[in-house]
């Protein structure tokens, strides 16, 4: 028996009869009655058409379209409110078609409410000055510690006529007047002038021909860059934030620099450059069509100062520059006078040619090299990339082409604004430096591989013409120009001639020389005879080298019975010398070195006896030898031995930090010494 399997019937779902819809029904929902009027509703969700259905006469009950008309209560109420709105909003609108009107009715309220504007903005500026310490809390005497007018005005005119030339900051004829109005009432300065001020005469003391005078601006200096920098990153940092605030940031890393306070001040130029962007100096001022042409100009000027210092103060301290320094290049500031910047139209101060001399000159000169300098501090402070010996010397060939266009600006003599010879100098120092940076490496493998003789060269020519810049120096006889009083008291390129950059690359190439003279790198692998010619004449070439090593020795010497120590520099060219004599001998060098440090060491001027610079006399000062044993022994021991030799003299801390820090440089100066000659 089989069995089919058959699918159960499905049977159609009908709607019940009460739910029927006739295709009348359905039409009029399609087509409305033109007869019934049809109103527009705006909902929440959008507007819809309805039609109100009168109610069957016949049957008394509401038509099958009645429940549209339920919610008109409250969509009549929704209607008005929007009705209302828009008839609001049509008021608006006519107001608007009367600006006249509205503007004039604007001017007379603001007119009735600015007294009382006025007192609001007066309370909270009372309020946040409440609030905020103030610049006397950290140096109280700020005011009386400036010199008296006339040594300042002889500081003002040196920092004008030698850094301000290079280094664009101040609006000359602005600060003149605001200089003029601080000697009618120097309590109703502002702080920030007061401190721009003080900066400037820092910095221009440096070129002060009276000693005492500049010697009593640099101690003050110290204070007033204390001053300066807790203004600008202290608790009124917010106070700092313009034009003002860069400016005395620029001139503070300026006084650090010239008068050697506080080593490299790279981290504080990142926060000048961040100082520079926050006020949007990076932005070209044409972006700010009401800016006045005075203020358009100030921010190209300060920007390229910000700039400029950021690459030196890397250099110097070999740490990485800033990536944003070369990504923004805002049209430079104009070749022109800066009383032509005074007059409001635009059409007053056109622009100079570039040699024309005017207060810019110098800083375009400069600033057409910035784009070299800058790839070429990017790559000595790289750590991760080898510079290729093929890329320095493209790089030192194009500085070379920078000094040649230096050069060519100053035989033009080019105006009243130039300084002559000491900007000369500074601008084609910084060249030279950075040429010799870039070779030196190579140079120190031109020793063993011929094949890098050139930047050897390149590094003789750079450091000869550096150092020549030094021969004005001339202590303790004759007059001293500009550039001879920055080398005495500057540090890093404000050093000059006497840098430690200069002194080692000059002493190693001596010494290079010397060891090729003997034919081997031992110093005294084989008897010399003075009677070989090639030896006379390998020792007639070097004498001018070793002339000008001499005269670096003997001004670091008289540099140091100024009161301004240069202890390292001064024991290194000791030892120097010393070591190519010896080895000119054909002897050991190791002994004459330290015999050499000896002798720097007891005599004048560098003896205790005549340096009051310590603040105390010394009766019996110790000898070098027992500074070496003094190394080996105890803090307690080297206290003891200092406080004999100090005998009864009031020896206070300060006396004794500076004698211990002369010992520490004496025992690492033996120390260099005794590696490179081992």
């Amino acid at each position: 028996m089989t069995h089919e399997l058959v699918a159960p019937s499905r049977k159609r779902r009908r709607l019940t009869k009460a739910c029927k819809q006739t295709s009348a029904d359905v039409d009029s929902h399609i087509r409305p009655n033109p007869e019934i009027p049809i109103k527009l509703t705006v909902g929440s969700v959008g507007r819809t058409l309805t039609q109100e259905h009168p109610r069957d006469e016949r049957q008394g009950e509401p038509t099958p379209y009645s429940h549209t008309a339920q919610p008109l209560g409250n969509l009549e109420k929704r209607i008005a409110a929007i009705e209302e709105r828009l008839s609001s909003l049509q008021v608006l609108a006519a107001v608007q078609a009367e600006p006249h009107y509205n503007l004039d009715k604007f001017q007379a309220h603001k007119a009735e409410m600015q007294p009382f504007i006025n007192e609001v903005q007066n309370a909270r500026i009372s309020m946040k000055n409440r609030q905020t310490s103030k610049l006397q809390d950290v140096m109280p005497d700020l005011l009386s510690t400036i010199p008296p007018r006339d040594t300042c005005d002889q500081a003002v005119g040196c920092y004008l006529r030698t850094f301000e030339q290079i280094f664009r900051i101040l609006h000359i004829p602005s600060f003149g007047g605001e200089y003029e109005e601080f000697w009618d009432n120097p309590e109703g300065s502002p702080t920030a002038f007061v401190l721009k001020l003080a900066l400037v005469v820092a910095l221009g003391g440096v070129f002060l021909s009276d000693r005492t005078a500049s010697d009593e601006i640099r101690d003050l200096a110290r204070n007033w860059t204390y001053a300066a920098q807790w203004w600008i990153m202290g608790p009124t940092e917010r106070a700092a934030m313009n034009l003002e605030g860069v400016q005395v940031f620029c001139l503070l890393i300026l006084t650090r620099e010239a008068n050697s306070l506080g080593g490299p001040a790279a981290v504080a130029t990142e926060s000048l450059l961040k100082l520079a962007f926050t006020i949007g100096l990076h932005l070209d001022p044409s972006t700010f069509p009401s800016l006045p042409k005075l203020q358009a100009e100030l921010r190209r000027r300060l920007w390229v100062t910000v700039v400029e210092i950021t690459v030196l103060t890397s250099l110097d301290s070999t740490l990485p520059l800033s990536s944003l320094v070369g990504t923004y290049n805002p049209k430079p500031p104009a070749n022109i006078v800066d009383e032509e910047l005074i007059a409001a139209s635009p059409s007053v101060g056109t622009p100079h040619a570039l040699f024309d001399g005017t207060d810019c000159s110098l800083q375009l000169l400069l600033l057409k090299s910035l784009p070299l300098r800058i790839q070429v501090v990017q790559q000595l402070n790289n750590v991760n990339h080898d510079l290729s010996y093929e890329k320095t010397l493209e790089l030192g060939k194009s500085l070379s082409g920078h000094c040649r266009e230096i050069a060519a600006h100053f035989e033009k003599g080019t105006g009243l604004f130039d300084s002559g010879l000491f900007h000369r100098k500074l601008l084609d120092t910084y060249m030279r430096r950075l040429i010799l940076f870039l070779h030196r490496p190579f140079c120190l493998h031109a020793r063993k591989d011929p094949r890098f003789f050139v930047a050897r060269k390149i590094c003789l020519e750079s450091t000869l013409i550096t150092m020549g810049y030094a021969e004005s120096l001339n202590l303790p006889f004759g007059p001293l120009d500009d550039f001879a009083r920055m080398s005495i008291r500057g540090s890093g390129l404000f050093k000059g001639g006497i840098s430690s950059d200069a002194i080692s690359a000059l002493s190693a190439e001596i010494v290079s020389q010397v060891e090729e003279e003997n034919g081997s790198g031992e110093p005294a692998s084989s008897p010399i005879t003075a009677s070989d010619p090639l030896v006379q004449l390998s020792r007639a070439n070097r004498q001018p080298l070793m002339r000008r090593l001499e005269h670096i020795h003997e001004q670091l010497r008289q540099i140091l019975a100024l009161g301004r120590p240069s202890v390292k520099q001064l024991m290194f060219t000791s030892g120097v010398l010393a070591q190519v004599k010896a080895m000119e001998r054909g002897e050991d060098p190791r002994d004459a070195v330290i015999e050499a440090l000896k002798e720097s060491y007891d005599s004048n001027p560098f003896s205790l006896e005549t340096l009051d610079w310590f603040g105390f006399d010394f009766s019996s000062p110790v000898s070098l030898q027992d500074h070496r044993r003094g190394a080996d022994c105890d803090a307690e021991r080297r206290n003891t031995d200092i406080s004999s030799a100090a005998g009864r003299s009031a020896v206070d801390r300060t006396s004794l930090r500076r004698f211990e820090a002369l010992q520490g440089n004496v025992r690492f100066i033996t120390q260099v010494f005794g590696g490179i000659v081992s």
